[in-house]
């Protein structure tokens, strides 16, 4: 009993000195580095203040869809280095509280395990003062109210698919799991919130067409350049690219491929027995695929997979946690070392990431098929 006692304590201090030390170490850089994506943030509440234009060309341009701005009001009333801490402080209390419920599911060495291999990712997002740990809490609050509070939980869903549309994929494999309650509220949900900028902004409905034309004018096409990106086409581009003497032969090679992945989970939907674990690991390994796919897919937007290696933690998967976190952060550490030209070159973290997502696969083949032996 003592031993026992002196163990969770120990457990206590080290988490209490870990969270102070990362609470010091992005607060400092909230404070100290301004050129960061908060200024579009901040930008974006003032102008919704005043009900103006939102996409204007600016160095920092605001790329979310244009409900999204109203998030940013409160925050827009304070001086600039006070509302990004305010901000920070906000993110890192969300991101804590996620920690907290990752705790309670599967204890201290798993969510030291969660936390070690989502680090890198949780840096890259507090560096641009980014706005993925709302959205990871959104995430978290909706898979845990689902099905004790549908109504509320898609409307969470909602206000995360207006930061980034690509997640609003799960409607797909939703609806093969023949959850068409839950498919047309989030559709529901998601198109009321769109309305509202057109009733309360002055350009009304150019107000979208304003984003589509900065949306086409800063997104490059047919994949993105930057060696920092990690998307399924950022990857094909650098590495097959130059090969292919036409851009149409490179997108439809991409877009097969992010229709066999997303198909692939839909087709696993079909087969889903009903019950919350099964739903969840279909649902996140969309969520996966709406990462990768992404054409935007920055390192900070990894962080909504976080509820994939929890998932496969509870199923006792550590050979798939363990090879996703060596690609996803080790390998590119040691990369690192040599290059910092090619530790985002590599794409370890978007193969990390493919591996999350047919472990999920896999576990959820595995259990099907154990119910149905039991039943036949």
């Amino acid at each position: 009993m003592i031993s026992e006692n002196v163990s969770i304590s120990r457990w206590t201090i080290a988490w209490t000195f870990i969270a102070l030390l990362l609470f010091a170490l992005f607060l400092h850089r909230a404070w100290f580095i301004p050129e960061t994506d908060y200024v579009a943030y901040y930008n974006a509440g003032q102008r919704a203040l005043a009900g103006s234009n939102l996409y204007l060309p600016d160095p920092t341009p605001f790329k979310y869809l244009p409900v999204v701005s109203y998030f940013f009001v409160p925050l827009a009333l304070l001086p600039f280095h006070f509302s990004k801490v305010a901000f920070f402080v906000l993110s890192f209390a969300l991101g804590l509280a996620v920690y907290l419920r990752v705790h309670r599911q599967i204890g201290n060495w798993g969510t030291l395990m969660v936390l070690a291999a989502m680090l890198r990712f949780h840096n890259y997002d507090f560096l641009n003062s980014q706005v993925n740990h709302v959205l990871l809490f959104t995430l978290i609050l909706y898979l845990n109210w689902r099905r004790t509070h549908p109504v509320r939980a898609t409307f969470i869903f909602s206000l995360l698919a207006s930061f980034k549309v690509l997640p609003l994929l799960i409607i797909g494999p939703l609806f093969f799991m023949k959850r068409y309650r839950e498919s047309i509220l989030l559709v529901a949900w998601f198109s009321a919130l769109s309305l509202v900028p057109i009733l309360t902004f002055q350009d009304g409905i150019h107000t979208y067409l304003n984003w589509f034309q900065l949306m086409r004018d800063t997104t490059e096409f047919p994949a993105p350049s930057g060696a920092i990106l990690q998307s399924i086409q950022g990857a094909l581009w650098y590495w097959i690219g130059p090969l292919l003497p036409h851009t149409n032969y490179f997108s439809a090679i991409s877009y097969l491929i992010q229709f066999l992945l997303l198909g692939t989970c839909c087709l696993y939907a079909t087969r889903s027995t009903g019950s919350s674990e099964d739903d969840q690991r279909i649902i996140m390994a969309s969520m996966v695929v709406s990462v990768v796919i992404s054409p935007l897919a920055w390192k900070h937007n990894f962080l909504l997979i976080l509820p994939a290696f929890v998932i496969l933690l509870e199923s006792r998967q550590y050979r798939a946690v363990g090879t996703a976190f060596f690609l996803m952060t080790l390998w590119a550490g040691v990369v690192g070392i040599f290059s910092k030209h090619w530790v985002d070159r590599s794409y370890t973290t978007l193969l990390g990431a493919l591996v999350l997502l047919f472990a999920l696969l896999s576990v959820f083949k595995t259990r099907t098929r154990q119910l149905h032996s039991r039943w036949h």
